[in-house]
């Protein structure tokens, strides 16, 4: 009796390398993409966490304002940054 072998070899493909050509093509294809999703979820993870941080700065503030205004003092109005030429130069009252 002899063995036959049909189809291996006449371009029937059998599970296992079908499994091969599917690892193959996540690896080329959608591992990348599941990387980036991880990395945006990270990224909108830490901005979630910036912006509870910069409300609860803003929540401090706004008590620390009405605090002061509780005790009759008023805002400062001054503007943030300076010209640095005028501040550094030798005739604005510095050295």
């Amino acid at each position: 009796m002899a063995v036959s072998s049909v189809g291996a070899g006449a371009g029937v493909l059998t599970q296992d390398i079908l499994d091969k050509l599917r690892e193959a093509d996540d690896a080329q294809y959608v591992t990348p993409l599941k990387l980036e999703l991880a990395d945006q979820d990270d990224r909108k993870n830490a901005l979630k966490t910036i912006d509870a941080s910069m409300t609860n700065l803003i929540d401090s503030i706004n008590a620390l304002k009405d605090v002061f205004e509780l005790y009759g003092y008023s805002p400062l109005e001054t503007p943030a940054f300076e010209r640095y030429d005028i501040l550094a130069s030798k005739y604005a009252g510095g050295a």
